[in-house]
């Protein structure tokens, strides 16, 4: 027995040279690096500059034939409160209601309510426009008096035409499954030449009442449809545009408000525009 134990343990002081020799060699042995993919995140059709932010609606998530409160939702520093499912009232910097502006298309857009079931937000026809143009604060005279909150104003420009191609158009669609609620919108323009053109838009949602979490049924089933057309003229350093707009809101529900809406129509006869700046030859 005293024999063997000397082997052993030599045996031993071996494998623990051996071992010590092998984590040494891990451990002073360089590595390689591994690089990394960098990640950006972006949300496309959304400029910020300042207290002005910048997008374009048909580059949103939600789409605009939805509602216009829901689109501006979206955008940083903006919410929004509402008394059934139709007609999100916007809330800017902690104003709403008339301390801010909704201009559509260079007009002003007020809602038929002074109790905000139909607010401006409601009736602008958002799935018109090219551009929707947020200024946070009172930047400019030319937004009109008063909002301190801000000016939300939609922009539209002519529609464009590729060569040889004389219709353009585009297509809108979205819903929900609690409630029932869809939207559809769509909008034509056919080029008449000369540097005229003709527009036509159509939009219609509807909604039924939907379930809370205990399962009731809450009021706020609505039916809303609009139409325009726009006949314009855009050449030789003038943009012109004439429009006929209408907007009918039917059955409207509030769960919020101690009356609900049987009928909100709305017409607008616009004419907008000026002389463009032409490029340099």
């Amino acid at each position: 027995m005293s024999l063997l134990f000397p082997a052993r343990l030599g045996v031993t002081a071996v494998l623990l040279g051996t071992i010590s020799t092998v984590a040494l060699a891990e451990t002073t042995e360089k590595k390689p690096e591994t690089a990394l993919e960098p990640i950006y995140v972006q949300l496309d059709g959304i400029t910020e500059e300042g207290t002005v932010t910048t997008f374009s609606p048909g580059a949103m998530s939600v789409p605009a034939a939805l509602d216009g409160g829901a689109l501006l939702s979206t955008i940083p520093g903006i919410s929004g409160s509402r008394m059934g499912g139709h007609g999100i009232d916007i809330i800017l910097r902690g104003m709403s209601k008339n301390q801010l502006n909704v201009i559509d298309a260079g007009s002003f857009t007020y809602g038929g309510c002074p109790n905000r079931m139909d607010p401006p937000s409601s009736i602008a026809t958002f799935y018109r426009a090219s551009r929707v143009v947020v200024e946070k604060g009172y930047a400019s005279v030319t937004n009109g008096p008063g909002a301190p909150a801000g000016t939300i104003r939609l922009e539209r420009e002519a529609p464009s035409f590729e060569s040889g191609k004389p219709v353009s158009g585009s297509f809108s669609l979205g819903g929900a499954d609690n409630g029932g609620s869809g939207a559809v919108a769509g909008t034509v323009a056919v080029d008449l030449g000369h540097g005229f053109y003709l527009e036509a838009s159509g939009e219609a949602k509807t909604a039924s009442d939907y379930e809370d979490g205990s399962g009731h049924k809450v009021r706020s089933s609505y039916t809303q449809k609009s139409a325009g057309v726009t006949l314009g003229y855009r050449d030789n350093g003038v943009d012109l545009a004439f429009d006929v707009e209408t907007d009918r809101a039917e059955d409207v529900e509030f769960a919020g408000a101690s009356m609900d809406s049987p009928l909100s129509k709305t017409v607008t006869y616009r004419l907008r525009g000026g002389s463009i700046s032409m490029p340099a030859r």
